[in-house]
């Protein structure tokens, strides 16, 4: 039994000790009243003596004396039980604040609690990034490429942003396709399905459109621009194939045959003579364009001519940072393999490599493993340390996730090539 409860019984118990004693006063003045009058009437009647009745009154003066002593003793009783009840009512009430006091500085605590396992966690990761980087002879850290791949990212995110937004545009969608258009839409949608998406999937582009949904295509705008960006930064020779495969053949002899160390620097020193100074956006421009006829948009306005300028001009700083971040992870990182992650469409769902970009916020759809997912929608980040590169046994540590849309996000089955796509 707690004290607040033990203070409410005594409360309960004096109270009626309070009551009983004004019951007891109250009958005895009743009694005494009667007895008075029942004296007066048998004076009368018997005719006793003034002597006696004067004995008698004296009797009764001292009763009632007696009566009056024992009503002060009780009205003092009860002014004790009252000041008892009083104090009682004050501690219950102190021990309310006190337990309300309490309850704030517990949740206090839990939300104190809360940022410090939020805190203990970034600090964990950026420790553990850290240490994968630490090394004196590295110019960059595993910072700065995550904020790279960070900011490469959302680079890629706006881009699709910008074509969605005119895509939507009413003015800009043709409900009705002259033969021309047909023949175009036929081509866009074939080359689109060389990226390992069905052809379902392309021709879901144009009713998602006009139901003013951009999630597929804003997916594919993203895929496109991040596969195009992996093949920069883990490619030797981004313009010629045939360069690309020569060079990759020489680096995998290298790393099985050589130092570690020897190998990296290697690299390094033949990325620094193979750097990419421009880039040709017209394949990038005319995949992106496919996905747009796709889904039913046309050139009706000068603001539509306009878009495939500005998103050139985005492509090309999108480029700029794939290359600045191939430099970082070729040239000025030498202690550890620094690779780009890139999963084609229909790869199953790896919750310790990939980040399910709409599962924040979808309590009753938490992206599960094994899951196919639908594309690739940026890059992720792998490190493996230099005394592993030319051992059997690999070890990768994921420092930022590859960002990927499920295709359960589309409701559709993604069929492609489950393969990840990495080279070097």
């Amino acid at each position: 039994m707690s004290k607040v409860e033990k203070q409410e019984k005594t409360i309960e118990a004096l109270n009626g000790e309070r009551t009983l004693i004004i019951t007891d006063r109250s009958n005895r003045e009743r009694i005494w009243g009667a007895e008075k009058a029942d004296l007066e009437r048998l004076v009368m009647r018997q005719g006793v003596t003034v002597n006696k009745r004067n004995a008698e009154i004296q009797d009764l003066k001292n009763e009632c004396k007696v009566a009056s002593n024992r009503q002060w003793e009780s009205e003092r009783h009860i002014r004790a039980v009252e000041e008892s009840l009083r104090e009682a009512r004050e501690d219950l009430e102190r021990e309310r604040m006190q337990l309300g006091e309490l309850k704030r500085l517990f949740s206090e605590t839990e939300r104190r609690l809360e940022m410090t396992e939020k805190l203990l966690k970034t600090r964990t990761d950026e420790l553990t990034a850290a240490q994968a980087f630490m090394t004196t002879a590295d110019q960059c850290s595993g910072t700065d490429v995550s904020d790279m791949v960070t900011q490469l990212n959302d680079a890629i995110y706006q881009c699709a942003a910008l074509i969605a937004d005119e895509a939507v545009k009413r003015d800009g969608i043709q409900e009705q396709l002259e033969e021309a258009a047909l023949a175009r839409l036929a081509t866009a949608s074939q080359e689109l399905t060389t990226f390992g998406w069905n052809l379902a999937l392309v021709q879901r582009l144009r009713p998602d459109i006009l139901e003013q949904d951009t999630v597929l295509l804003e997916a594919m705008v993203q895929n496109i621009l991040t596969r195009r960006c992996y093949s920069i930064i883990s490619s030797f020779c981004y313009e010629s194939g045939e360069v690309d495969r020569y060079l990759a053949g020489l680096w995998r002899g290298i790393v099985k045959s050589t130092d570690a160390t020897i190998a990296r620097n290697w690299l390094s020193l033949t990325h620094s003579q193979l750097k990419m100074q421009q880039f040709d956006t017209s394949r990038t421009m005319r995949d992106l364009m496919n996905v747009m006829f796709a889904a039913g948009w046309r050139v009706t306005t000068p603001e539509g001519e306009d878009v495939g300028k500005r998103a050139e001009e985005k492509i090309q700083e999108i480029f700029m940072k794939a290359l600045k971040i191939k430099e970082m992870v070729t040239q000025k990182i030498l202690s550890a393999e620094v690779r780009m992650v890139y999963y084609r469409p229909g790869a199953p769902y790896d919750t310790g490599a990939m980040e399910d970009v709409y599962e924040s916020g979808k309590a009753t759809e938490k992206a599960e493993p094994g899951q196919p997912i639908l594309c690739s929608t940026g890059l992720g980040v792998q490190y493996i340390a230099a005394k592993s590169i030319s051992s059997g046994g690999k070890k990768r540590s994921n420092i930022v996730k590859t960002k990927v849309v499920l295709a359960s996000a589309v409701a559709i089955e993604q069929q492609g090539d489950a393969e990840d796509e990495r080279r070097w």
